[in-house]
């Protein structure tokens, strides 16, 4: 066969052709991409898997971080907001990017929360659990119980001794003795 080398050749799958005066050259699609042989353009190469997205800025497909999956039917965007968190995590947005953080022991948070502050006592799990003052999720001391409607607060404000126990508090902790 004869003719212009653009017309007779055909790329690779995996690769496009590039045209510059005149010369065809075959480049490699992106990192976590794919195209058919004799792909004509870079926009034929798609995503290898449906968990990837293309990020905006460098045109390369991309993974969710650990610990959060690609929002359905989405597959462009910056990461913070084409990734949602697994429940139980929460996102942190630095210079290096987002990451997914566990909430604290003892809290829950629902897929996609965004604040450290979307986690909660996991009040189901753990009965008599509540947020004290450093938003650690704990329970009252032995032999005392959470007063009723109280869910965030220091131990000597929402526990209660059980009846023949009393209130001891020593450098700043509550027992029941």
């Amino acid at each position: 066969t004869s003719g212009q080398t653009e017309n007779v050749c055909l790329c690779n799958s995996d690769y496009y052709r590039e045209l510059t005066n005149g010369v065809m050259t075959c480049v490699k699609c992106p990192t976590r991409s794919v195209s058919l042989q004799g792909s004509t353009s870079r926009n034929n190469c798609t995503r290898d898997d449906s968990s990837v997205f293309v990020n905006p800025a460098t045109g390369e497909f991309e993974s969710c971080p650990v610990n959060s999956v690609l929002q359905d039917g989405v597959t462009s965007g910056k990461t913070e907001n084409v990734c949602s968190c697994n429940s139980d995590y929460y996102s942190e947005i630095t210079n290096e990017g987002m990451a997914c953080v566990k909430c604290p022991t003892r809290s829950v948070s629902a897929k996609g929360s965004t604040l450290r502050s979307n986690c909660t006592c996991d009040k189901i799990t753990f009965l008599g659990v509540f947020e004290n003052p450093r938003g650690e999720c704990t329970f009252c001391p032995t032999n005392s119980d959470l007063k009723l409607g109280f869910e965030k607060g220091s131990t000597d404000v929402v526990c209660a001794c059980s009846e023949k126990y009393f209130r001891e508090i020593i450098n700043g902790e509550m027992t029941c003795v």
